[in-house]
C-alpha cells in the first residue's frame, strides 16, 4: 500500500504498467520479439504481477519494467519503482552427446593413462554433465568424470581381445543419456613365432615322392605373415630342396626337367639323410626388426633309392675308366 504523507492517512491507490515505451525495457535471446509488457498483467487494487502466457523455454532472461502507483482521487499524488524479473531455467532437458557412436583404436601394451578419445555431451539447462563407463570393472578403461575422456587403466593385450565396445552415460543431476564408444587394439608384434612339432622326420622315395612334407609354425600374433627358408650345411644340398611359404618342403624343380632321366636324377643324391633347418621369421612394425624361429629337420631317402644311385654311379665309374684306358 502506499501511504498518504500529506493527508497523514492511508488511502487506496491503483497501481499500472507506464504505457511510454522509454519506461519499459526488456532483455530477450537474439530473435525472439515481444511487445512491451505483454507477458505480464498487474492488479489494478493489489499490485499483484502475474504471468499471462508461458515463458518460451530459452536460457535464462530478465524482464525490466516501471510500475507507477498513484492515487485514486488525486491522480496527481504517484510514485513509480522499476520491477526486475529474472526467469531462470529449470533441469527439464537430457544432455545430449556430439555422437552417438564414438570410435578409436589404441595400441596393445600401451602405458596406463595413455589417451584413448574423448566423448562430450551437451545440456540445454546448462548443468554440470558426470561421465561414466556402465560395468566400468569389464574394460581396460577409464573415464574422467567432468571432462568425458577415456585413458587406459590396465594392461591391453590384442591376443586376449582385439576389440572393445563400452556405453558411457552421461548425467546431468536428473538426467542420463548413452552412447557407444568402439575401440579397435591395434596389434604389435613382439613374440616370436613357434613351431608345432620340435622335430620334424620326412621320408621319401626318389624320384617318385616330388612332395616331401611340411612343417608348420603358430604366429601368436596372429598376423599371418610369415616367412620360412632351408638351412643347409652343405651348399650343394640346399640345391635340391626347396620350400614354400606355406612351409611346404618339395624337390627342387630343375630336377624333374621332362628331358632328364630318372638315373640323372638319381645321381644327385649320394646319401641316405639330410639334415638341415627350417627358419621362420616375421618382421615387427613396433621393434622395426624381424623376430625368428627355426626347427631341426630330416629328410631320409629309401634305401633302395639309394642303392640305385649308388650303382649307377658305379656304372659311370666304370665306364670312364674303360675309357680312359
Amino acid at each position: 500500500m502506499y501511504r498518504d504523507y500529506y493527508y497523514c492517512k492511508n488511502c487506496l491507490v491503483s497501481y499500472n504498467f507506464l504505457e511510454t515505451l522509454d519506461h519499459v525495457s526488456f532483455k530477450f535471446p537474439v530473435g525472439y520479439y515481444a511487445r512491451k509488457c505483454d507477458m505480464f498483467e498487474i492488479d489494478k487494487n493489489r499490485g499483484g504481477i502475474y504471468l499471462k502466457q508461458k515463458i518460451a523455454d530459452y536460457d535464462t532472461q530478465e524482464f525490466n519494467f516501471v510500475v507507477k502507483s498513484s492515487q485514486v482521487d488525486n491522480q496527481l499524488r504517484s510514485c513509480v519503482s522499476t520491477v526486475t524479473i529474472r526467469v531462470v531455467d529449470t533441469n527439464n532437458k537430457a544432455p545430449t552427446f556430439t555422437s552417438k557412436l564414438y570410435q578409436a583404436e589404441i595400441v596393445e601394451n600401451s602405458a596406463p593413462g595413455t589417451i584413448v578419445i574423448q566423448v562430450q555431451a551437451d545440456d540445454q539447462d546448462q548443468n554440470r554433465v558426470q561421465y561414466s563407463i556402465e560395468n566400468s570393472h569389464e574394460f581396460p578403461f577409464t573415464i574422467e568424470q567432468y571432462t568425458g575422456v577415456i585413458r587406459v587403466s590396465s594392461r591391453i593385450d590384442y591376443e586376449m581381445s582385439q576389440h572393445y565396445q563400452m556405453q558411457v552415460s552421461a548425467f546431468d543431476g536428473k538426467f542420463s543419456r548413452k552412447c557407444l564408444v568402439n575401440i579397435a587394439i591395434l596389434n604389435v608384434v613382439d613374440k616370436a613365432p613357434s613351431f608345432q612339432y620340435n622335430f620334424y622326420n620326412f621320408k621319401i622315395k626318389i624320384p617318385h615322392d616330388v612332395f616331401i612334407g611340411q612343417v608348420k609354425a603358430f604366429d601368436v600374433e596372429q598376423t599371418s605373415n610369415l616367412t620360412y627358408s632351408l638351412h643347409f650345411a652343405n651348399h650343394t644340398d640346399s640345391q635340391l630342396f626347396c620350400i614354400t611359404q606355406t612351409g611346404t618342403i618339395y624337390l627342387c624343380s630343375h630336377l624333374f626337367d621332362s628331358r632328364k632321366h630318372i638315373d640323372q636324377v638319381l645321381l644327385n643324391f649320394d646319401q641316405d639323410e639330410y639334415k638341415f633347418n627350417v627358419s621362420v621369421q616375421i618382421y615387427s612394425d613396433y621393434t622395426k626388426s624381424y623376430l625368428s624361429n627355426s626347427v631341426a629337420c630330416k629328410i631320409q631317402i629309401e634305401s633302395k633309392s639309394i642303392d640305385k644311385a649308388k650303382k649307377i654311379k658305379k656304372r659311370i665309374k666304370v665306364k670312364e675308366k674303360n675309357r680312359d684306358n
